[in-house]
This record gives C-alpha cells, sequence and structure tokens, in this order.
C-alpha cells in the first residue's frame, strides 16, 4: 500500500477485546498517505479500527505507530467518530470557529464553510436542533475546516440525501487535492470508494480480509463475498462459462465479471433464452436458461440489453469490447 516513507499508520499484530470475541484480532496493517476506505459488514470492526487510528483506544495486544506532521502549525490529525461528536454548548457557527488553525492555508471563514455544505441558515443552530444529515455535513465540515494533515471519517455523510453527498463529496476531494490531505473512511457505499479510494482495507470479525487497491479488489476480488462490497458483480465458475463467449483470462476456478463487461446479444439460435429481469438503477438482473440443458443464470448488465424481454433467445458475451477489438461480430 505504499513506500515505506509514505506509510501514516503501521499496525503491528494488534488486538482489541470485545464482549464475545475480538473487536480485532491481531490486525498487522500498514496504511499510506492518500485515501484509503475501510468496509466490511456491520460488527466487522471498522469503527474499532478508527477509534484506534485516532488514539481514542489503545490496543490490548500490539502496537499502533503514527507517523505524525514534522509541522508545528499543523494539526496533524482530525477524527469525525460515528456518532458526529458535535459538541452540543456550541452552534453550527462556532463549531467551524473553534476549529479554524491561526494560519489558514485556505483562508475561509466558518461562514463559508457552511456555505460550502449547505448549512448557512442553520449557523446559529445547535446539535440537536439539527437533522442526521445537517449533522453529518457540520462534522464533515468541521474536519475538511481544521485543515489537518490526515482525517479519520466514520462512515461521513451517511444521513445524507444523495444529491447533496455527491456534492458534499466533490468538495472533500476538491480539499483532498488541494491540501494533499491524508483521508481514511469507513463506509458501506461503494460508489465513494470507487470514485474517491485509491486504497481498501476490509474487515471481517475483526481480521483483516484484503488490504491492497480498490482496483484490485473491483476487478480481481479473491471472493464473492468481498467482490459484493463494491457492487454486483458475475461470479461465474467453470459451468457457469460453458456456452459463454469469453475473452477473460484467469487462473481461479471463479472469474469476477462487473455488469460492464458483460453482455446478452439476442440471438435466434444462442442457447440461452430470458426467463425473467428486474431493472435498478444502473443495473438490470437477467435471469436466463440453458435450452438444451435446463440450467439457470442470474446475470447482471448495465449495457446492451434495454431491449431484451421474456422470451428473448440471447447470447452471453463477456467483455463484449474485446470481442469487437479482435473483429468478432456480436451481431
Amino acid at each position: 500500500m505504499g513506500a515505506m516513507s509514505d506509510v501514516v499508520w503501521n499496525l503491528s499484530g494488534v488486538t482489541l477485546s470485545g464482549r464475545d470475541r475480538p473487536r480485532l484480532d491481531d490486525v498487522s496493517l500498514a496504511i499510506s498517505a492518500g485515501v484509503t476506505a475501510v468496509m466490511g459488514s456491520s460488527g466487522a470492526g471498522k469503527s474499532s479500527l478508527l477509534g484506534l487510528l485516532a488514539d481514542f483506544e489503545q490496543p490490548d495486544a500490539g502496537s499502533v505507530e503514527f507517523a505524525a506532521s514534522e509541522s508545528a502549525s499543523d494539526l496533524p490529525l482530525f477524527w469525525s467518530p460515528q456518532d458526529d461528536g458535535l459538541w452540543p454548548h456550541l452552534t453550527a457557527e462556532q463549531h467551524i470557529e473553534f476549529v479554524l488553525p491561526s494560519q489558514s492555508k485556505l483562508n475561509r471563514s466558518a461562514v463559508e464553510w457552511l456555505e460550502l455544505f449547505s448549512l448557512e441558515e442553520l449557523k446559529h443552530a445547535l446539535p440537536d436542533s439539527l437533522s442526521q444529515g445537517e449533522r453529518s455535513r457540520l462534522a464533515t465540515a468541521r474536519g475538511l475546516a481544521s485543515e489537518a494533515v490526515v482525517l479519520v471519517l466514520d462512515e461521513p455523510l451517511v444521513h445524507v440525501d444523495p444529491l447533496l453527498a455527491y456534492r458534499c463529496w466533490q468538495i472533500i476531494a476538491e480539499h483532498i487535492d488541494r491540501c494533499g490531505t491524508t483521508v481514511v473512511f469507513s463506509t458501506h457505499d461503494p460508489d465513494a470508494v470507487l470514485k474517491y479510494a485509491g486504497n481498501i482495507v476490509c474487515l471481517d470479525k475483526g481480521c483483516i480480509a484484503f488490504a491492497g487497491a480498490v482496483n484490485e479488489l473491483y476487478f480481481d476480488p479473491p471472493t464473492k463475498e468481498l467482490a459484493w462490497l463494491l457492487g454486483p458483480c458475475n461470479w461465474l465458475g467453470e459451468e457457469d462459462l460453458e456456452g459463454v463467449e469469453t475473452y477473460v483470462e484467469t487462473r481461479r476456478p471463479h472469474v469476477c465479471v462487473r455488469p460492464s463487461k458483460l453482455a446478452l446479444v439476442r440471438d435466434a439460435n444462442a442457447p440461452f433464452v430470458v426467463e425473467s429481469f428486474s431493472k435498478a438503477a444502473v443495473v438490470t438482473e437477467f435471469r436466463i436458461r440453458e435450452r438444451e440443458t435446463g440450467r439457470q443464470l442470474d446475470i447482471f448488465v448495465s449495457q446492451c440489453c434495454h431491449d431484451l424481454g421474456i422470451g428473448d433467445a440471447v447470447r452471453v458475451v463477456v467483455d463484449p469490447a474485446a470481442q469487437r477489438s479482435r473483429g468478432v461480430e456480436s451481431g
């Protein structure tokens, strides 16, 4: 996850005890500068890991080393916990004023920060009068306004509606580019990870299930469960690939094919027939049946299949772009 000189945290054999089982169990991990996402199911240990990174908790075994900023004028780290961590006695404006650095690189006022997150009309409001979405935006704005070298964000913007969250993520991304901020954030949102993170840590029952590049997990995940953390996929085994036109090479028992890399092509002589389909925002799930054997496949696609209906005969083509580049007609 980067050269040793870029390592911000180094965890070695870290264990954090819990009631029934360790919240973190013998975790060894290096987190580099840049943007790292932390994913996993509820209870996997995401918040526990971020609490350790923020020095809110201490490990029961092992060590956590943090490479703090060498500049005395820079705040080394700012942590936004899962419950937002807002101060109940301060207004929204005072939250920002309290963290503004004396030697700011951005020279934004508290009100300007609130305007960026559509909170300017709530500048005199106390946290207990804010909605969950407003609290999430205020916590995120406060973290950025601190101009800390490192930000640890536990499920930022989780309660914010999609359009506003999109705009807020754009502000976060611009801040990272402008200030070179290192960010570690936990989330259940694959879109945020794919758009903004370079590296990813996946936890399962307090253990590291995967640590590496986001692109590696997206295109070449080791398991189906890990693949689905980043959205729908076609997890195809050798039997599933029978009768499928594929230009994807793999040495594993299964291959992960993302919806954008798969198409169903209408063909009267094709081996499969559409039995049902269900459309979502960007992906359509088809259930197809092989006419000769009766076996069924559930296929997720995002292109070339909008005009298909029940009963249509189809071919399954994996990586149609590669097919076209080799001069093969898709019909």
